[in-house]
């Protein structure tokens, strides 16, 4: 877009690109913006703008950190980031260790496509079932019985070999 904006019908002085700091940047990320996006947008006089929010409510608006068409710098924070928001209701992402529940998924999916099974916790096998969510492939659908919660189709139930 930016080496050829005319193929594209765009209006470069036109155009404004919007960041939203989140807060949670790698450092990473924001030295290889400055080094390499940056110098790009300044070239071409791309308007930059970055936001960020004001607050945890919606009453309390958007704060603009900077408004360039030659910009300097990419700010990594503003008063109010997405960490804070996460951290705040208790849902802040997993940073480290062992992700037991994706490990978990990806064991019984390949064992599903080997065309073996996965014991559930009273070591019962599953049935192999087709993918509700149309994923290419078929899948481990698991229910425990006290959970009645309905499908597009009606209730869904786990189905054991024995």
């Amino acid at each position: 877009m930016l080496t050829d904006p005319a193929a594209h019908g765009i209006d470069l002085k036109r155009t404004a690109v919007l960041y939203t700091a989140t807060g949670s940047e790698w450092p990473e990320t924001r030295l290889l913006c400055e080094e390499f996006m940056l110098p790009l947008l300044r070239s071409h006089g791309v308007r930059f703008v970055q936001l960020a929010r004001a607050g945890h409510l919606k009453a309390d608006g958007i704060t603009v950190l900077d408004d360039s068409r030659h910009p300097e710098q990419l700010f990594a924070r503003g008063l109010w980031t997405l960490w804070d928001e996460l951290e705040s209701v208790g849902t802040v992402p997993q940073q480290a260790g062992v992700r037991k529940c994706s490990l978990l998924c990806t064991k019984s999916r390949q064992a599903n496509r080997e065309g073996g099974g996965r014991a559930d916790e009273g070591g019962r096998p599953t049935e192999r079932t087709a993918s509700p969510a149309g994923r290419g492939g078929p899948e481990l659908r698991i229910r425990h019985p006290r959970d009645p919660a309905p499908g597009p189709t009606g209730p869904r139930t786990g189905s054991w070999t024995r």
